[in-house]
């Protein structure tokens, strides 16, 4: 009985082996799902969750992944067989019918990122199909594949930028850190005004207030300037962006005055002005005092010409000494005249409507001209005046209804400029 007593009593100090057993299983898969982890930390919780995985766009623009430029006239079919994809997966990723629609409307210079095996069988392919979403499209091994619409966060921050030039606006943007994008819509809303390309000089000015959108975390180059001011030669220029009852976005002075205009101040990115406006000047070829009724500006062949405002073609062919020239009437009283050009746009004719900003044709040198310029005049009434200098009308101003809430939104962000120029 004693002897029974010490088995019993002895018994509860030993595992039986099951528990033993056991014991060892639990300890082997907490090490298997340890390891696990410690290699690969976000793939554990995917385990025991429904929710949705999905690619980063940021992720895509790096290797492995590889990035497709669509081409012009190019198919998704001749992009995947250009990146050496089956045919079989072609097939399989336009029967997907939330992504068909989508990749029907390949556009040149955008871009498919494609993820695949070595043999070029696909795992992965994400599309963006606007500023804010993508499509992405996962090719299981034994199952179809399956396509999804992702809507990336968005944010936005107020920021400013401010910069002296020392030798030329686009070094001042880059040592603000001013993006390419965000000094040409500056120098966009005050080229009516400002020929940045010829009277920009050291010591001018310039502050810029912006809303930066941020998608997934990272700066979208599609800025939007809210306020800027820029100061040359001892003037101040200063733009106010608003919004009007109609949901019409403009840029406006101070005052409310539009600062567009109805017409171009220039209708091409000129070098130089090669020849001015001038009722005395001498001939380059004639030899004689003929008046120059426009101005010339060099620029190389082939550079495009705007329509400087909107009108009707009434004259496109050869003519004379202006060579290939084109004529606009634009309304009742103006008139503008573009000679010497290469050629023509082929999308334009004698009689055709015509907007402000249309190419309508190429610098070159037609006609009685002695180097590629346009030879460009403005008319009003059948007056030639110096396009260069002549005050052009100006776009619609600040409505008189909204003028008072207009001049108080302009005081707050007049004064947000002061305050970052000091």
């Amino acid at each position: 009985m004693d002897h029974k007593e010490d088995d019993t009593r002895n018994s509860n100090h030993f595992f039986h082996p099951l528990q033993f057993a056991l014991w060892a299983l639990v300890i082997i898969i907490i090490s298997i799902f340890g390891i696990h982890y410690y290699l690969n930390p976000f793939s554990l919780a995917s385990l025991f969750s429904n929710a949705p995985t999905y690619t980063l766009l940021s992720e895509a623009e790096q290797a492995p992944w590889e990035t497709l430029t669509v081409k012009p006239k190019e198919t998704l079919f001749t992009l995947l067989k250009r990146a050496g994809v089956s045919s079989g997966d072609y097939y399989k990723t336009i029967a997907l019918q939330n992504a068909q629609s989508l990749l029907a409307q390949l556009k040149p210079n955008q871009h498919i990122y494609v993820l695949t095996t070595p043999d070029h069988t696909l795992e992965k392919l994400i599309y963006k199909n606007s500023d804010t979403q993508y499509l992405e499209i996962i090719y299981p091994k034994n199952a179809p594949p399956t396509a999804t619409i992702i809507t990336q966060q968005v944010s936005t921050k107020l920021k400013s930028a401010n910069g002296i030039i020392q030798s030329s606006l686009s070094e001042a943007a880059s040592t603000a850190n001013i993006s390419d994008n965000l000094i040409a819509e500056f120098t966009n809303i005050f080229s009516w005004d400002i020929d940045f390309s010829h009277q920009v000089q050291a010591g001018d000015k310039f502050i810029i207030i912006y809303s930066q959108p941020y998608i997934d975390g990272k700066a979208s180059p599609s800025a939007n300037i809210l306020a800027a001011e820029f100061i040359t030669h001892q003037k101040k220029y200063i733009a106010i962006q608003y919004q009007n009852s109609d949901s019409s976005i403009g840029y406006y002075t101070p005052t409310g005055e539009n600062l567009a205009k109805t017409f171009l101040r220039t209708p091409l990115n000129y070098k130089y002005v090669s020849s001015p406006f001038n009722s005395n000047r001498m001939h380059p070829i004639l030899h004689i005092v003929r008046p120059h009724e426009g101005v010339d500006l060099a620029a190389p062949t082939g550079t495009p010409i705007k329509a400087s405002g909107n009108g009707i073609i009434t004259f496109r062919g050869r003519k004379g000494g202006y060579g290939n020239a084109i004529i606009i009437q634009h309304g009742e009283h103006y008139s503008s005249l573009y000679a010497h050009m290469s050629k023509f746009s082929p999308h334009f004719h004698t009689r055709s409507p015509v907007k402000k900003g249309q190419v309508i044709g190429y610098v070159g040198h037609t006609g009685l001209a002695d180097g590629a310029h346009l030879h460009y005049e403005f008319r009003i009434d059948g007056v030639h005046y110096d396009p260069m200098t002549v005050k052009l009308p100006q776009a619609q101003p600040i409505p008189t209804s909204e003028k008072t809430a207009f001049l108080a939104y302009a005081n707050k962000m007049i004064t947000q400029l002061n305050n970052i120029s000091g």
